[in-house]
Parts: C-alpha cells; sequence; structure tokens
C-alpha cells in the first residue's frame, strides 16, 4: 500500500484533477476518512492524515497500471505550484467595478 507521506494541496484539489484521468472518481469515506474512488473503484485514495495519502488497489496487471497513472497525479499536483487560476462566473457588475478601479484596462464587457 504505497503512500505519500507529504500531501500538501487540498484534498478537493486531488479530486479535481483525478476526474480528468477517471471521469468517474467519487469523493466518498473509507473507514471514516476522505477517499476518492477511480477507475469503477479500482483504485482508491485515502487521505489518511492531514498531510498523508494512502493509494489502494488488488494487484495485477490492469490495476498496477491504472494506480501508476494515478500516482503520477498525485505527485504531480503535490509538485506543482498553484496557478491561481480557477473558473469563475464574472457577473456584468464586478466587470463595471473593475473598470472603475482601473481606466487603464479596456472594457471586458
Amino acid at each position: 500500500k504505497p503512500a505519500i507521506k507529504v500531501f500538501n494541496p487540498p484534498f478537493s484539489l486531488l479530486h479535481h484533477h483525478l476526474t480528468s484521468l477517471s471521469p468517474d472518481a467519487m469523493q466518498c469515506f473509507i473507514n471514516e476518512k476522505p477517499a476518492i474512488k477511480v477507475f469503477d473503484d479500482m483504485v482508491s485514495i485515502i487521505q489518511d492524515k492531514e498531510n498523508n495519502v494512502l493509494v489502494e488497489w488488488s494487484a495485477n496487471s490492469t490495476n498496477d497500471m491504472l494506480a501508476d497513472a494515478v500516482l503520477t497525479v498525485i505527485l504531480q499536483v503535490d509538485t506543482s505550484p498553484p496557478t491561481g487560476s480557477v473558473p469563475v462566473k464574472i457577473e456584468d457588475a464586478d466587470l463595471l467595478e473593475v473598470e472603475k478601479k482601473d481606466e487603464k484596462f479596456p472594457s471586458l464587457v
């Protein structure tokens, strides 16, 4: 049962990235701990402690390959700096407020 000992990003961010890998990624609880199941429950990622995730799967050649992909995503999320870009719905009133604060930027409306 491989464990990533120091995992600092929010667990919800990991879920977001895993949905790109496995659209059926589902947040749940395993033994009362936050978890994510991917690939039709073949691989489970459990937040063991605040900065520790545990990856579990039944060993066979297919599941090993899927677990490797999951581990790759976990390591990428853990080592990538946050970009600060999150999809947000911007209301017209927000755009007008930005225009008032800084007239240098052209209108986005």
